[in-house]
């Protein structure tokens, strides 16, 4: 990892996958507002955290405690965010990445192309697509189907929450899944985005050539499992050695971790 704030992270992401131990997300926590409150941007948050104190030093749960979500995936502290980004955001669930994507380049990017398999999903991210500015709209592509390391289809798990469906080993149902490297509307990408709930790795290794070819920022979410923890970082370094790495965390429980790899020069 590239900071410090990013090994805290990561460490607190690899112990807790190991032994399922809340412990290690408690004092992840406490490290976070007592080494870095520059990361902290909401005055609100520093409050409520400061009323907090006695629960997390006893490691209960902080029951009014909550983190501000705005800048998932689109950290300041490490994303710039250029004119004509193609932006993909694999995992789409409602578009709400794709549409802060498109509000925080005030609409100047090229392209979005978005993706998911989850038949609820498609439908609201279709319904959706009416929020972007009319002007935008012919430049943001929806794919409903999955990203994977091949083409054809996989097992999918349906989830009655909306964005919880998943790729899994065995099912009564399955869904088309396609390679970024294949798709020509990716051919140009500079951002990926991808939360795909546990699937992330295979996602990315469909991408190499395009990672290898066009060094975009990624945002991968990396907390599903300890498996992908591990080896997506891994994997990055390898095809792209000059990649940055920083984990930041967006929520008061295990979940929300997002890895980012930040290229020397864009």
């Amino acid at each position: 990892m590239s900071d410090r704030l990013s090994q805290v992270i990561y460490s607190a992401q690899v112990n807790y996958n190991i032994t399922g131990d809340y412990v290690h997300i408690a004092k992840m926590l406490r490290s976070l507002f007592q080494e870095f409150p520059q990361h902290i941007h909401s005055e609100k948050l520093i409050n409520t955290f400061s009323a907090c104190q006695s629960d997390l030093n006893q490691l209960r749960p902080l029951a009014s405690f909550r983190v501000d979500r705005d800048y998932m995936f689109f950290d300041p502290e490490l994303v710039s965010l250029g004119k004509n980004e193609v932006f993909l955001d694999c995992g789409a669930m409602d578009m709400s990445t794709s549409l802060e994507f498109a509000y925080n380049t005030q609409d100047s990017f090229k392209k979005i192309v978005a993706f998911d398999p989850d038949p609820v999903c498609a439908e609201v991210c279709r319904d959706n697509m009416l929020f972007f500015s009319k002007g935008k709209r012919r430049n943001v592509l929806f794919f409903d189907c999955g990203i994977s390391d091949h083409n054809g289809t996989v097992p999918f798990e349906r989830s009655a929450e909306l964005g919880n469906s998943r790729i899994v080993v065995k099912s009564e149902e399955n869904i088309p899944v396609k390679k970024i490297d294949d798709i020509p509307e990716c051919a140009d990408t500079t951002f990926i985005k991808v939360h795909t709930e546990g699937s992330e790795y295979n996602a990315l290794k469909g991408a190499e050539n395009t990672i290898i070819k066009n060094r975009p920022v990624i945002a991968v979410s990396c907390y599903h499992n300890l498996y992908e923890l591990l080896d997506i970082p891994a994997y990055l370094k390898r095809i792209v050695p000059d990649y940055s790495l920083y984990m930041r965390h967006y929520s008061t429980g295990t979940s929300e971790s997002v890895l980012y790899a930040i290229p020397a020069v864009r």
